[in-house]
């Protein structure tokens, strides 16, 4: 009764899992270079690795901007900046009264960043260019409604101030940004490897070009977002998250769509993988169902692993009976044999002569032997390690498989102690239901009892959490 309880249970809470956290996707985490969780921060000015000024402020787990210039600019520059990396940067424009008032096309704007330093003065003191620099030497992506709203990238070389106008910006995508209360996602990535450099804004590609490289940057590029806001105006924008990547992520990679002139063009991706479906009358597997084809899966696993280390035994055994062979080493002696032969003949010429012998030959006779004995102790000394070292990889290879069956033979006898407790335990509770068959129902009231506090605790906490949404919605629709 208790098991049947238990799985019932574990099956509820299958069936609440969303899929995606079923399906097992590897997620890349953001660098040590992101911005924090707001909602942990206590004030701006005590966000670690960041430089926040001017009418940048925290609210509600939020960075807005405010009336006048505010500026967030990163400590440390972007790691990584000549190779691979991502930046993502969610942000929304918002207004605090209804109205449509968006005139202020000269003032109003949030940029962000890519510069090098050293060519750009006044870096994080000038804030006249929507908060930022008016020169500088890099990247600015701004997102303003100048003659179309929408993000414009400019390019400065650090000697000019660069106007905001579309003919000046080296791309542009137009999207509706206004008023929206939706925020949107601007991601920048770069490749070496690829040969990139992308603009997406929520996953659709606003601007791609190959003409862009860091391979030889002098600097790695500091980067930062602005923003600004006439006192005039009721508009104000928030940025709600900043992620830092060293690598490419699979949304970067990804272009679900393409951005052209404020809409959104589908592209056509043949899917790879396919995940499979569920109509609504399709239940899910029950928990002993999944139990059965587990255990059914361990057997043959186990089964092929016991067909592996019997393999790998009979091989061991056969090792072992064949003895170790030594192959001698390919070395040409014919020279040898040929310089020995001519040492014979010469030393039979002046046995047979009856001159003097000549001191010369002597010494040439000498010298050869003299070489000949060191080549045989090179060969000697050389057979001698290879010997040494073959006999040394058998004994690792023989010890190293030993060890690996060991191992074998120990996790196969504790798995065989854990099935045979599982089995022990499903006999003892068989019993212990049979043996107090007549509790039944009481035992079944008071699980109901459990599950049914369970239940409405639940219901509690969606409908608080329901409730938290609902006035969350609500009060950003009143900013």
């Amino acid at each position: 009764m208790r098991i049947l309880s238990f799985c019932s249970l574990l099956t509820a809470a299958a069936a609440l899992l969303p899929e995606g956290m079923m399906a097992g996707d590897k997620v890349v985490s953001p660098g040590r270079q992101s911005l924090p969780n707001l909602f942990t921060v206590d004030s701006a000015a005590s966000i670690e690795g960041w430089d926040v000024s001017g009418s940048l402020k925290l609210d509600a787990g939020r960075l807005a901007f405010e009336k006048g210039q505010g500026a967030l600019w990163s400590k440390q520059p972007l790691a990584n900046s000549v190779d691979e990396w991502t930046i993502e940067t969610v942000f929304r424009n918002s207004e605090s009264v209804e109205t449509a008032d968006h005139s202020f096309v000269d003032t109003n704007g949030l940029a962000f960043w890519l510069v090098q330093s050293q060519n750009t003065p006044n870096l994080k003191k000038d804030q006249t260019n929507f908060g930022g620099p008016a020169v500088f030497d890099g990247f600015q992506f701004l997102v303003n409604n100048k003659e179309k709203p929408g993000i414009k990238l400019y390019s400065g070389d650090g000697t000019k101030h660069i106007p905001n106008q579309l003919d000046n910006a080296l791309g542009t995508c137009s999207f509706n940004y206004l008023d929206s209360m939706v925020p949107f996602t601007l991601r920048i990535s770069y490749s070496t490897k690829k040969n990139w450099f992308k603009v997406q804004i929520d996953n659709n590609l606003c601007f791609k070009t190959d003409a862009i490289s860091f391979k030889n940057l002098e600097q790695d590029f500091d980067f930062g977002v602005t923003g600004s806001v006439d006192g005039d105006s009721k508009e104000y924008w928030e940025i709600l998250k900043l992620s830092v990547y060293n690598q490419l992520t699979e949304d970067a990679i990804d272009d679900h769509a393409i951005l052209a002139d404020g809409a959104v063009r589908v592209v056509t991706v043949t899917q790879q993988e396919e995940e499979p479906t569920y109509q609504p009358s399709f239940g899910r597997e029950s928990l002993m169902e999944r139990t059965r084809k587990w255990k059914e899966q361990m057997e043959k696993e186990q089964a092929q692993e016991n067909q592996q280390q019997q393999k790998q035994q009979q091989q061991q055994q056969q090792q072992n009976q064949q003895p170790v062979r030594i192959e001698q080493p390919s070395v040409d002696l014919s020279e040898i044999t040929q310089k020995l032969n001519n040492l014979e003949s010469l030393i039979k010429q002046v046995g047979t002569s009856n001159n003097q012998p000549d001191p010369s030959i002597l010494n040439q006779i000498v010298e050869s032997q003299i070489q000949q004995i060191q080549v045989l102790e090179v060969l000697k000394d050389n057979y001698s390690k290879l010997e040494q070292l073959i006999q040394s990889q058998n004994n690792d290879i023989a010890r190293s498989i030993l060890n690996e069956f060991n191992n074998h033979r120990k996790e196969l006898g504790d798995l065989g102690k854990h099935v045979q407790s599982l089995a022990a335990s499903g006999n003892r509770q068989s019993e212990s239901a049979f043996a107090y068959e007549n509790d039944r129902v009481e035992s079944f009231q008071r699980y109901s009892k459990w599950i049914m506090i369970f239940m409405i605790a639940a219901l509690v906490i969606i409908c608080v959490f329901v409730y938290r949404i609902r006035k969350d919605v609500k009060h950003s629709k009143l900013l």
